[in-house]
């Protein structure tokens, strides 16, 4: 990966790269930044999530004149060379050119690679939770009646000596809002 540096300041928010005047170093610049700011990010092609950065690698380089993005991941490798960068407030576009290929393609570099509204994602952790206890009620556990026989269980062994009281009022604090979560082994 090659940073760049030198040159005008890279564009906010609502500018594009497009200018003429702006260099291929400084459209590498642009993506390095914008990827080291976002290291769970995402990379979208019409919509579509074809690289979680979190799990693949890229190199933005200058090269005869061009900036070139390579991206590759397990299940598969681009290499693109860049026409057009536009930064935008939730995304940057970068406008792309395959090797030979007179068409330009529009990749999106996303924050994540969850397009959802913090609502959408709010509805769907509260119907999961409602679900979860409605499955557990189901087979006999309720998680209220669950909650109450873990308290029970650590207030046995605080009497024992095996667990501090702090330790138990932290474990049965843990195990009802793992309850609450969106998995079991959530931690919000």
């Amino acid at each position: 990966m090659t940073a760049v540096t030198g040159g005008p300041p890279p564009p906010r928010a609502g500018s594009d790269c497009s200018d003429e005047r702006v260099a291929p170093e400084q459209l590498a610049k642009c993506i390095e930044d914008y990827l080291a700011e976002h290291p769970s990010a995402a990379v979208l092609e019409d919509g579509r999530v074809i690289f979680d950065m979190r799990n693949a690698r890229y190199s933005v380089t200058e090269s005869h004149g061009r900036c070139l993005l390579q991206l590759w991941s397990e299940e598969r490798n681009v290499m693109r060379t860049v026409v057009d960068l536009q930064v935008r407030a939730q995304c940057v576009r970068v406008v792309t050119r395959r090797m030979g290929a007179p068409k330009p393609q529009v990749f999106e570099l996303v924050t994540s690679s969850d397009r959802r509204t913090p609502t959408a994602r709010d509805s769907t952790r509260r119907n999961y939770q409602r679900l979860l206890e409605r499955v557990l009620a189901r087979v006999q556990y309720e998680p209220s009646d669950l909650a109450k026989r873990i308290k029970q269980a650590l207030d046995g062994k605080v009497r024992e000596g095996q667990v501090k009281p702090k330790e138990s009022v932290q474990l049965t604090d843990f195990y009802e809002q793992a309850m609450r979560g969106y998995t079991y082994l959530s931690t919000e």
